[in-house]
């Protein structure tokens, strides 16, 4: 939501006013004050100068928030006027597009009716712009009086207080994040559509103005992570894409005869639905747990005579996911000196060899 914070000053000419002459006669001006940071900077090189209102094109209905109120003169006290109040869209062709709540100020709604020109306090409006709306135009303050023999003016505004409402176009993508052979993407506002670090990994396809398809190449080996890019107006515009699914075996790639338990897991992208271990070459007492879990732990022995001082163990994993079924394999040495690379759980450090046992 966006706030705005206005304050319309009018000047009545009281004379005509209450003779009942015509309202517009009544109305030499207006201004408006807007709180800071809801209109435009000053920007270097930027086309929209400071005082504009930015209105994104993005699919989403826009809501103003805005205070307003009036400004009355000294010969209005106690003339029991009725202003009301509130916000217009005005396109560029005239049409009113959108209109906020109104917003009624009585006698009772200035602060100090004894005093010199007074202000109403502040009242709350909101004015909402409809995604479909997507034009140029400006925000101009309106309002109409009723005089104190019940009688209302015409609407009315000054355009010299106008703010410009200018369009700017936003990219916005809908579609999955992660894919496993295609995936279709809606394009709000598409500009130059490419796609990028997707050599040998997927293709881009349109479909139509606002839809593309990507669509992974390969076999299931084939895994990367492109870029759905969209440029308009000079504007850059991206989306992250992952293709396929990568799994690796974490954990230490040198273990020892220590009486410790050495944990294993899964690294992937997408977690998979079922996990199967197959791990050969290990020495004699050496137990697993949890083989058919992400994580898998080897419990070693500690040396006896007789056990080999080293070897190899491996570990096979076959991981049933989302985009299919995938092997992984993971060699560890073991002997006398354990905690070597690959991080991961599961202790490690110096092998003390014990003494051998009859």
């Amino acid at each position: 939501m966006e706030r705005i914070i206005l304050l319309v000053v009018s000047i009545f000419w009281l004379n005509s006013l209450f003779a009942q002459t015509t309202h517009h006669e009544a109305v030499t001006g207006t201004a408006a004050l807007y709180q800071s940071g809801t209109l435009t900077h000053d920007v270097p090189g930027s086309p929209i100068p400071r005082g504009y209102y930015i209105l994104l094109d993005d699919g989403k209905d826009k809501i103003l928030d805005a205070s307003i109120g009036i400004v009355r003169t000294t010969a209005a006290i106690n003339k029991q006027l009725e202003f009301q109040v509130f916000i217009n869209f005005i396109d560029d062709n005239g049409i009113i597009q959108a209109s906020s709540d109104i917003k009624t100020f009585t006698e009772s709604d200035f602060s100090a009716p004894n005093g010199t020109s007074t202000s109403s306090g502040l009242k709350t409006s909101y004015l909402r712009i409809s995604n479909t709306i997507n034009r140029a135009g400006r925000l101009v303050v309106t309002y109409r009086v009723r005089n104190s023999a019940g009688t209302w003016s015409d609407d009315f505004y000054n355009e010299a207080d106008a703010i410009q409402v200018v369009v700017k176009k936003v990219t916005q993508f809908s579609g999955p994040d992660k894919i496993c052979t295609e995936g279709t993407y809606t394009i709000i506002n598409p500009g130059t559509v490419t796609i990028e670090n997707a050599t040998n990994i997927a293709t881009l396809t349109k479909i139509n103005d606002n839809t593309y398809k990507i669509t992974r190449i390969g076999g299931t080996s084939n895994y990367g992570v492109v870029t759905l890019k969209s440029v308009i107006n000079g504007i850059t515009y991206s989306k992250s894409i992952t293709i396929g699914e990568r799994y690796y075996i974490n954990g230490y790639d040198a273990i020892g005869y220590d009486g410790l338990t050495y944990s294993f897991y899964v690294v992937s992208g997408q977690h998979g639905t079922t996990y199967s271990w197959n791990i050969s070459g290990l020495p004699v007492d050496a137990t697993i747990e949890d083989a058919d879990q992400p994580l898998v732990k080897i419990k070693m022995p500690i040396w006896r005579r007789g056990n080999p001082t080293g070897g190899t163990i491996i570990m096979n994993l076959s991981i049933n996911g989302p985009c299919g079924t995938y092997g992984v394999s993971k060699q560890i040495t073991y002997g006398t000196v354990s905690g070597g690379g690959g991080g991961g759980g599961g202790g490690g450090g110096p092998i003390i060899k014990q003494p051998d046992l009859p």
